[in-house]
C-alpha cells in the first residue's frame, strides 16, 4: 500500500513538473504566411467591404498579419461603383485602398 502511495505521488510530481515547465517556456511566435514566402512571392488575399472598413476586425487583423498583397472581393465591381447611370459610389473602393496602404 505504501509503495502505491509513493508511486502515485511521484507520478503526480512528474505531471505537475511537466505542466509547469511547459507554462514557463517562452512562446516562440509562429512565422506568418508572408514571412514564410517572403523570398519567393507575395501572399495575397481577397478583402471584402467589412474587412476594409473595419467592421470585421478579426478578418482585417488576419489579413494584415499574414498577407502582403490584397485584391478587392466585390467593392470594385462595376455594379458597386456605378450602380445606375449618372451615379458613382467610390466610398467602399476608397476604404479598400486605404486598408491596402
Amino acid at each position: 500500500m505504501k509503495s502505491k502511495v509513493i508511486f502515485g505521488l511521484a507520478s503526480m510530481a512528474v505531471v505537475a513538473s511537466a505542466a509547469f515547465s511547459s507554462c514557463t517556456e517562452k512562446a516562440v511566435p509562429e512565422p506568418t504566411l508572408k514571412e514564410m514566402f517572403q523570398d519567393k512571392f507575395l501572399m495575397g488575399v481577397a478583402i471584402n467591404e467589412n474587412q476594409a472598413s473595419g467592421l470585421d476586425s478579426l478578418g482585417a487583423a488576419i489579413a494584415a498579419k499574414h498577407f502582403n498583397a490584397i485584391v478587392p472581393e466585390n467593392v470594385m465591381k462595376s455594379a458597386e461603383i456605378h450602380p445606375e447611370e449618372g451615379r458613382y459610389n467610390w466610398e467602399a473602393a476608397d476604404q479598400f485602398v486605404k486598408f491596402g496602404e
